[in-house]
């Protein structure tokens, strides 16, 4: 076919259907690519919605990790600095200072006891709101450990032989199980190891 032929049946066509059939063809394609635009601006608005939402939701979660983390932090450090006083107690009756003063780690445990008891009532409340549900279960398992290790504290004099101190080695073991587990747990929740490693 010569390009004369091509033209002469195209022009047949276009004359066969007729001007109007070109408006119409051509108004067709107009009104297509308006709805296109239109579909498209409304899609924009709902993904923008969205991400407005989404940023919304990331700011929140980022100010509540903020809170989370200071409140679970001095929570830890109240469980902490309990937890090495049951340690000292459950290694040694006395500790020799190089200066010269003992440390007579029992009565000791005893003169920490209130003070703990008074800065963990102060914070337990709010820190139970915030952990998840093994965490918690954890805490109690903890307040259980601790309940035992003090029963055995009160038990034991510094007069037994090496057999009376084994419950309060014991009870200081299970204590130790569960704060490694709970700082494993604590760490999960708080994502530390993901933070660290970037």
């Amino acid at each position: 076919m010569d390009i004369v032929f091509f033209k002469q049946i195209l022009i047949t066509t276009i004359s066969t259907l007729g001007i109007g059939a070109t408006v119409i063809f051509g108004l067709a394609s107009w009104l297509g690519s308006l709805w296109a635009r239109r579909i498209l601006q409304l899609e924009r608005g709902v993904i923008e919605e969205k991400l407005k939402s989404i940023e919304h939701e990331l700011s929140f979660s980022k100010t509540s990790y903020g809170n989370h983390l200071n409140q679970i932090l001095e929570y830890y450090d109240i469980y902490y600095s309990h937890y090495r006083t049951c340690q000292l107690t459950a290694e040694a009756d006395i500790i020799r200072f190089p200066d010269g003063d003992d440390l007579n780690t029992q009565e000791s445990y005893f003169e920490e006891l209130e003070k703990f008891q008074i800065k963990w009532n102060s914070i337990e409340g709010k820190v139970r709101f915030i952990l998840p549900k093994d965490l918690l279960e954890c805490h109690e398992k903890s307040i259980n450990c601790f309940n035992e290790f003090n029963a055995a504290a009160k038990k034991y004099t510094s007069q037994s032989d090496l057999q009376g101190r084994a419950p309060l080695e014991e009870a200081f073991k299970k204590l130790d199980d569960v704060k490694n587990n709970y700082e494993k747990l604590i760490r999960a929740y708080l994502r530390t190891e993901n933070m660290l490693a970037k």
